[in-house]
Order: structure tokens, then C-alpha cells, then sequence
């Protein structure tokens, strides 16, 4: 018999050396990871008592079609050593699913470690949190907007200057967890040098662009020096973004390069002039997606201007509510997915439903695959109101 419930204070140590072990955090993580633990994101299944898996839910919003969507991001899900392949930890994030469904999430996101395993949930692969890299000396010096440093005064203008961008981009998150910005963005607890940077509007109104970074061990041509890694380059105008392309110009000599979190096609090289071809991905970590509740998540996004109405036949083995035969009406850029009653013949999975909402594949993705067995009127409209579009993240949880 397995109980899922929030961990209880005494049980902290408990959970935390699952995630030690788990995880192997680095030392210093390590050492702050049981006072820094948040219980009631936590799920825990036990079995006789004995704690044998975890999961944990971040409350969060996501950006899709210009709008913040509910999401839950699932993370720290782990099973003790001794209860690995028995599917317990699958079980844990199922029911912790069921509840964030339940709190009024209607999609959620992760990052998997084994991809099997989620597809079996429902999720599937919709974009990738890609880190880019430039010579400093590469950039451009053109910028002439003054560029200050960021004081706690700033913060609710920066949070403006986020959302703004966030609403232009696919899947960008926000979480107002008390610890996110620290732990997250600024990286106080990782042990380095962190500094935040403002541009500020025209006649000082507002923030136009922003960044945060950390100084990283890096070796210049001097045998020593470092490189500066922006885990947010945010900037609302081609002003702001070339005076502080600028700004981390002045630090080349014992810098070395600029590293970044950008979109897949990431426009920061249209700043560069005779650096754009010295801009390089240093990483590409690709994550999932999962819609909770089908009406719902068509309610909250938004869409294209398209226009139209079509059957689709929905298989979703976790949520009965999701299973079934759906109309999708939409009209002007608002969407709706009404239940039209119980499916029958061959129907779409949720993971390529999901993978369809983002933006993750295309329709015609989907179809030359075998995933979309919809009529020729669901092919047009999906396909209208789902293109393809880059979807990605700053953060990673």
C-alpha cells in the first residue's frame, strides 16, 4: 500500500539525502540543500512508512501565444536506490499530476533524465534551453545608453521589462517562489561573483533591458581570467540591447566571452556585425511539455487570427477528462475545446497534442509521422492555428 503525502518537518533530513543521492549536487548545494527545501512543493510516496520516492511541483506561468499560462514544473523526482525500475517514482508525479490538474494547472513542463519515462505520463519534447557564446571582443561598441547597476528599487520594473518580453516569445516561465530569484538567477548560493545591470527608458522611465550574471572561471591569452555567463539578457529595444553588448565589451582583455540563454534561432547576432559568425551554442537541453486539462489549455493560450471549427479524437490513459472526442471553435485568435462525447476508431495521443499546443512539431510534423489521425478539416485548422514556432527557457528547475 503506498501513501502519497507532503513530507512532514521531521522527515526533512530523509528527503534531503534521497536528493543528495539522487542528484550528487555539488558540495556547497549540498551542505544548503536541507534548510533550503520548500516541504509543501513535495509529494512523497511511502511504503510502510518508509519514504521510497519523491516529486516536487513549482507553481509557475509560461508564455504561449502572448499569454502567461498555468503551469506546474515538475522536478526532483526521484526513487530510493532500492525501489529504482518499480515504476514507483512514474506513480509519484501521476498523483502529484492529478493534484496540480486539480489546483488549476492546465499544462506542465520538466526536464527528463530518461524520456521513456515521461512519454509514458503524457509529455512530450516541445524546445530546448539553448546557451550561447561569443568572443567579448566580438561585440559590438555602438551601444550608448547608460547602463547602471540594478538596485531592489528596480525589481518591480525589471519584472515589467520580463513579462514584456516573455509575452513576445513561446515559452518563456515565471515563478513567484521566494527563492527563485536568488537561487535561480542571481545563483547566490553558487559561489561566485553575481552582478545585475539595468538600461533604463527614455528619460529614465522604466526598464528597457536588463541583465544578470555571474563571473566564471575562464583563461585568457594571459593564462588566467574569466567569462561572464548571463543567466537573464533581457531587452525590450535595439538600444538597449547594443548598450549592454557594450557593456560586457569592456570587460574583454582578462574576459573572454559572453555566454547566454536564448531561443533556438536567438536574434542577439543581428547586434553583432563581424562577431556573428563567432556565435556559437554551447549546450542544447531539450524539455517536455504535457497539456493537464485540454479545454482549459486552449482557454488560456493565445492563437493566430484563424477562424473555423473541427473534430478531434483525443487518447489520454491519465485523465478521463482528456479522453475522448473534442470540437475545437475558434474564432479571432480565441479558442475553445468542447467535449463532443466518447472517441472511437484511431485517435491523437496526448503527448502529440501537447507537442501540437506548443509549437513543439507541426501539424504536418505530426501527420507524416502517423500522430495525427484527424480528418482533412482538423489537418487545416491545426495546422493554421499550430505552426511551428521555437519554444524555450532561461531557467532550468
Amino acid at each position: 500500500m503506498i501513501e502519497f503525502r507532503h513530507p512532514r518537518e521531521e522527515e526533512r533530513p530523509e528527503v534531503a539525502d534521497l536528493m543528495r543521492i539522487a542528484f550528487n549536487p555539488p558540495p556547497e548545494r549540498a551542505r544548503a540543500l536541507e534548510s533550503e527545501l520548500v516541504l509543501e512543493g513535495f509529494l512523497a510516496a511511502y511504503e510502510q512508512g518508509n519514504l521510497a520516492a519523491i516529486a516536487k511541483a513549482h507553481r509557475m506561468e509560461q508564455w504561449f501565444g502572448g499569454r502567461p499560462v498555468p503551469m506546474s514544473g515538475i522536478a526532483a523526482v526521484a526513487a530510493v536506490p532500492e525501489r529504482r525500475g518499480g515504476r514507483i517514482a512514474s506513480q509519484t508525479v501521476a498523483e502529484l499530476l492529478r493534484r496540480e490538474k486539480t489546483r488549476g494547472a492546465v499544462i506542465t513542463s520538466l526536464y527528463p533524465s530518461r524520456s521513456d519515462v515521461y512519454r509514458r505520463l503524457g509529455y512530450e519534447y516541445s524546445g530546448a534551453r539553448t546557451r550561447w557564446k561569443v568572443p567579448l571582443s566580438a561585440l559590438r561598441a555602438d551601444g550608448d545608453a547608460p547602463v547602471e547597476r540594478m538596485t531592489a528599487a528596480d525589481r518591480p520594473a525589471v519584472d515589467a521589462c520580463y513579462r514584456a518580453f516573455a509575452a513576445t516569445q513561446s515559452g518563456p516561465i515565471a515563478c513567484d517562489e521566494q527563492s527563485w530569484w536568488s537561487q535561480r538567477i542571481a545563483r547566490e548560493s553558487a559561489g561566485l561573483t553575481t552582478r545585475s545591470v539595468v538600461v533604463r527608458g527614455a528619460g529614465g522611465a522604466g526598464v528597457e533591458g536588463y541583465a544578470v550574471f555571474q563571473i566564471e572561471p575562464g583563461t585568457s591569452h594571459l593564462g588566467f581570467g574569466y567569462r561572464i555567463a548571463c543567466t537573464h539578457l533581457v531587452f525590450l529595444t535595439q538600444r538597449a540591447g547594443a548598450s549592454l553588448l557594450n557593456y560586457f565589451r569592456r570587460y574583454r582583455g582578462i574576459g573572454t566571452e559572453l555566454i547566454w540563454y536564448g531561443a533556438p534561432n536567438d536574434p542577439v547576432a543581428l547586434l553583432m556585425e563581424t562577431g556573428a559568425d563567432t556565435l556559437a551554442p554551447v549546450s542544447i537541453l531539450r524539455f517536455m511539455t504535457r497539456l493537464l486539462d485540454v479545454p482549459g489549455a486552449f482557454a488560456a493560450r493565445g492563437w493566430p487570427p484563424v477562424s473555423g471549427s473541427a473534430e478531434i479524437a483525443v487518447a489520454d490513459p491519465l485523465f478521463q477528462e482528456n479522453d475522448g472526442l473534442f470540437r475545437l471553435i475558434a474564432k479571432d485568435g480565441v479558442v475553445r475545446a468542447e467535449k463532443a462525447g466518447p472517441r472511437a476508431g484511431a485517435a491523437m495521443s496526448i503527448n502529440a497534442l501537447s507537442a501540437l499546443w506548443s509549437g513543439g512539431l507541426s501539424a504536418g510534423d505530426l501527420e507524416r509521422l502517423g500522430g495525427l489521425p484527424a480528418g482533412g478539416g482538423a489537418r487545416a485548422l491545426l495546422a493554421a492555428l499550430c505552426p511551428p514556432e521555437p519554444c524555450w527557457m532561461f531557467e532550468m528547475f
